[in-house]
């Protein structure tokens, strides 16, 4: 007869092992991954109306038969430690300050130009540049420029939407804007079948890769649900002081 006997393990065994999984464990908590995401743009008449006493031309988008690179980004993004994990984001676009379009400026007969760079902010390419300290799921701390205090469209990474315009009606308001600040998150908070979250920021109001134009600070929020894992609802509020008035914005998703 043939009986089974567990196999001895010995002390030396189980600090292998346990070098090895804290070995895994370390790789997997620091990462670092470099990405990129270009569109390339044709606009045949984008909606032109001629100019008066001339044969030419104006365009809403200052684009008539024209070529263009809608977006060309280069991004790294990485992470550091579990216990808070540390991670940080920089992307840059160096077609935002390259093209300005081609076709006539409207109600005029002033041809536009291509690749203008006269006098351009080099910080004009940069749209994220932020790190955010992770202590739980529940509270992640967020200092930088982003645009992950905006409403669900205008959070929504470009190479996930189905078209590479943003829609008129979120992007007036929210959209697809970045501002410099500091922000508290969380997500999945559990609540019977619901799972919350929320965004709540002090951001400077200026607007993406510009410097601060007065003394006060923008207030941002937002908080949401997401139901049976199947339905979202949110809302989304910004309250700031502008140079040229009250900003108070509020968008539903």
């Amino acid at each position: 007869s043939h009986k089974d006997e567990a196999a001895a393990i010995s002390i030396s065994d189980l600090e292998v092992l346990n070098n090895r999984l804290t070995a895994l464990e370390k790789a997997k908590a620091s990462s670092l991954q470099v990405d990129g995401l270009f569109q390339f743009w044709y606009t045949h008449d984008s909606w032109g109306t001629p100019v008066a006493g001339t044969n030419n031309y104006s365009s809403s988008k200052n684009q008539w038969d024209a070529f263009s690179v809608k977006r060309a980004e280069i991004s790294a993004s990485g992470s550091l430690g579990n216990d808070p994990k540390v991670s940080f984001k920089i992307s840059l676009d160096p077609s935002l300050a390259s093209f300005s379009g081609i076709g006539i400026t409207a109600n005029t007969a002033t041809p536009l130009t291509f690749g203008n760079t006269g006098n351009i902010n080099p910080f004009s390419i940069v749209k994220d540049v932020y790190t955010q300290v992770a202590y739980s799921p529940y509270a992640t701390l967020i200092v930088g420029q982003n645009k992950l205090w905006n409403e669900l469209e205008g959070r929504t990474p470009t190479r996930d939407l189905d078209f590479n315009n943003y829609s008129n009606v979120g992007g007036t308001s929210f959209g697809n804007k970045r501002d410099l600040g500091i922000q508290l998150t969380g997500s999945g908070i559990p609540l019977d079948a619901f799972q919350f979250e929320y965004n709540v920021g002090l951001v400077q109001g200026s607007g993406q890769s510009t410097a601060d134009n007065n003394t006060d600070k923008d207030i941002v929020g937002r908080v949401g649900a997401t139901y049976d894992k199947s339905l979202y609802v949110g809302v989304t509020g910004y309250d700031g002081w502008e140079v040229n008035g009250v900003r108070q914005d509020i968008g539903f998703e």
